[in-house]
């Protein structure tokens, strides 16, 4: 996780209460919090990704629910582009 030139999670707050890989880190002095970007940042460019290919890019995904009903959207698409499944 050091060596990563980018770190990237969805979201920095539930990061600090659900990433024991993070928050271990931060715990003994490796790791700032201000070091981890969030995904929407780097998306939108409000944040700097790699700038080499040499370079890592970590992300830490936390699967917050938004993430899950976008998912669940295009499975529920998808099968009734194709006709699967079953109302319930």
């Amino acid at each position: 996780m050091l060596r990563a030139a980018v770190k990237v999670t969805d979201h920095v707050a539930q990061a600090k209460e659900e990433a024991a890989e993070f928050r271990a880190l931060v715990a003994a002095g490796k790791l700032e919090w201000s070091a981890i970007r969030e995904l929407g940042e780097l998306v939108t460019g409000k944040a700097k990704g790699r700038t080499s290919p040499s370079e890592l890019t970590l992300f830490k995904s936390l699967g917050i629910a938004l993430e899950d009903v976008a998912f669940a959207e295009l499975v529920y698409e998808r099968a009734l582009a194709t006709g699967v499944g079953r109302p319930i």
